[in-house]
């Protein structure tokens, strides 16, 4: 038997029939979350094109998740941000954390923060086969870890993409740290 950990990504749109089959099938779904927002390629392009109904279910990211899917945060870059903070913003909000695009993206699919840390962590390290190496801060893992200027649980959701990483450590070596 095979510990294949399979996920499917750029789920901007999935048929409602086949929500549930991410947990069915033990599929990771795997969201670019900082596109879950109503911008010019949403508004412009596919409402016109696809209808209100069809964007209204567009990045169903807790619709997979209150069914049991295991959700995990991607990026997309080169295409877009690297930053998994204006990801988890906008999966917390729906909404552009710019200020630039008005609105809000079916805000029934707005993720929790505790669920979206765990999308960018031990969720991803789990599909990588490495949950025994890094994804938490554990006895015996990698010290692999960013620290943050502020709290993420302590601030309004819509500055959570402002936040700047003071030190990234790798294996327990910083290789990043602002003066």
């Amino acid at each position: 038997q095979t510990d294949n950990r399979h996920h499917i990504s750029h789920l901007q749109l999935i048929s409602e029939e086949d929500i549930s089959r991410f947990s069915e099938l033990n599929v990771a779904a795997n969201f670019q979350s900082a596109w879950a927002l109503p911008d010019n390629w949403i508004m412009g392009i596919n409402l016109p094109e696809l209808g209100q109904e069809r964007v209204d279910r567009m990045y169903p990211v807790a619709s997979v998740f209150q069914l049991g899917g295991l959700i995990v945060g991607g990026s997309d870059w080169g295409v877009s941000t690297m930053n998994p903070l204006v990801a988890i913003e906008t999966a917390l909000t729906r909404q552009d954390p710019d200020g630039i695009f008005k609105g809000t993206l079916n805000e029934n699919e707005a993720m929790t923060l505790t669920e979206m840390l765990k999308a960018y962590t031990v969720n991803t390290a789990y599909l990588m086969h490495q949950e025994d190496k890094t994804g938490s801060l554990e006895i015996g893992k990698a010290a692999d870890l960013v620290i943050l200027e502020r709290d993420l649980y302590k601030i309004p959701i819509h500055e959570i993409s402002e936040v700047r990483v003071l030190q990234t450590i790798i294996e327990g070596e910083t290789v990043f740290a602002i003066d």
